[in-house]
């Protein structure tokens, strides 16, 4: 995804990438290199500690990565916490109608698949609510895969962290 996005924040933009497996992070950093991506960078870390400073991004995007973390309320509060203010959180992710079984949320197979770790869709929300995010807009997947009762579905998510607006005070001045 990073590799797509260079080319959208222009020279003076610059993507930063996050990964926890070393692997991953060279693999990425070749071609990087090997593809003159000067714009596109990439750091050691995990969605629940970012290792970015606060208010320091303009977006946050994830695709198809949140339900395979475990505290997924602290994965929101720390894009809220590095996002500046105005900016905005744009997820893809796998969601459910309701909550999946024990058997397939415990299934290795399952969370290998990207499935046993996601949330129902209205938990889910309520958790980039309870982080401060506002404006939020979904767009659901027309197909699923049914878990006996329960589908599972990709969800585009959309939210943005409140522009502080500061109030003038009362002075003599034209504010």
């Amino acid at each position: 995804m990073c590799f797509l996005l260079h080319g959208y924040v222009g020279t003076t933009g610059k993507v930063i990438g996050v990964d926890m497996t070393p692997a991953m992070l060279n693999k990425a950093r070749h071609t990087a290199r090997k593809h003159g991506y000067t714009n596109v960078k990439f750091r050691k870390g995990n969605a629940e500690k970012l290792p970015l400073a606060a208010n320091s991004v303009d977006v946050v995007l994830s695709n198809c990565v949140i339900n395979l973390c475990e505290d997924k309320g602290q994965v929101f509060n720390e894009a809220y916490r590095v996002l500046r203010p105005g900016g905005r959180l744009e997820i893809s992710d796998l969601v459910t109608s309701t909550s999946l079984p024990l058997n397939i949320q415990s299934d290795p197979y399952g969370w290998a698949e990207c499935i046993s770790g996601a949330l129902p869709e209205q938990e889910y929300l309520d958790l980039i609510k309870q982080a401060g995010f506002t404006n939020l807009t979904t767009q659901r997947s027309q197909k699923s895969i049914k878990f006996g009762d329960v589908k599972v579905y990709s969800l585009i998510v959309s939210a943005q962290k409140e522009t502080v607006i500061s109030q003038c005070s009362p002075c003599n001045c034209d504010c």
